[in-house]
């Protein structure tokens, strides 16, 4: 099932039809707070706006390039995306999420897009907003073109038509947690509390292992090349829109 489809037809009490009516309740605000450098982690925060438009949640898509951290408001429950970097989030991501304005106890998720590991890049950052006040709700990774890693392969390469040729209309991962993020929304909508919902992502042994290797590996003169030379092509292909514009930089 694909975006928009999860939700439907669900009976009374459930997610969707049913779950709230009409002037009971105002919809829950939803902001999905996002950090993505070529366009894959806005087209996840897009992804995941579609799914839960069934719900009586309102949802916000707001680029942290367009407000300061100390100027988020106005929001119920906070999503946080960004792509992996280092095993973690890209440094700027940390360091926005310590301004970020106290949780207060309002739930909060992070979600973000990775080329193939995650280690422990959600758990982290979900302990960061964890420490600033927010009441944990879960994580994902969603598997988008790695395009840190498209300055190392050919555009006819295997990985290179993966990326041209993935239908991206229906992402299982996303689709999966969506379905558990959308009955914990709709229990928030309903006006159960933050604290009853809350969910830790679990600690990856493997990211233990791997994150630091990750860091010594971004920090190498010779990954420092490569994202120059990254850098550049995006330069000169202008901002990406979507995730197809994101993979024609290699």
């Amino acid at each position: 099932r694909g975006a928009g489809e999860l939700f439907r037809g669900c009976g009374d009490g459930g997610i969707g039809e049913g779950a709230l009516t009409d002037g009971e309740r105002a919809p829950l605000r939803l902001t999905l707070l996002v950090f993505s450098a070529t366009g894959n982690t806005r087209y996840v925060a897009g992804y995941l706006e579609r799914v839960f438009e069934a719900l009586p949640v309102a949802v916000e898509i707001v680029s942290v390039e367009r407000v300061a951290p100390e100027a988020v408001e106005g929001f119920d429950v906070l999503g946080f995306g960004f792509p992996v970097f280092e095993g973690d989030s890209p440094r700027f991501v940390r360091e926005y999420i310590a301004r970020l304005s106290p949780g207060e106890g309002r739930g909060a998720f992070v979600f973000c897009t990775k080329g193939a590991l995650a280690g422990n890049a959600e758990r982290k950052n979900l302990q960061r907003l964890q420490d600033r006040g927010y009441v944990p709700l879960g994580g994902m990774g969603a598997v988008m073109p790695g395009t840190d890693g498209m300055a190392f392969v050919s555009k006819e390469g295997r990985y290179a038509r993966w990326a041209q040729t993935k239908d991206f209309d229906s992402l299982e991962a996303v689709d999966r947690f969506a379905g558990r993020m959308g009955e914990t929304l709709a229990d928030l909508a309903g006006g159960v509390l933050a604290a009853d919902r809350a969910e830790m992502v679990p600690l990856s042994i493997l990211g233990v292992l791997i994150d630091p290797l990750w860091a010594a590996a971004y920090s190498s003169p010779l990954c420092q090349v490569a994202i120059s030379r990254f850098s550049a092509m995006a330069a000169e292909s202008g901002p990406p829109s979507s995730v197809s514009s994101a993979v024609s930089l290699t």
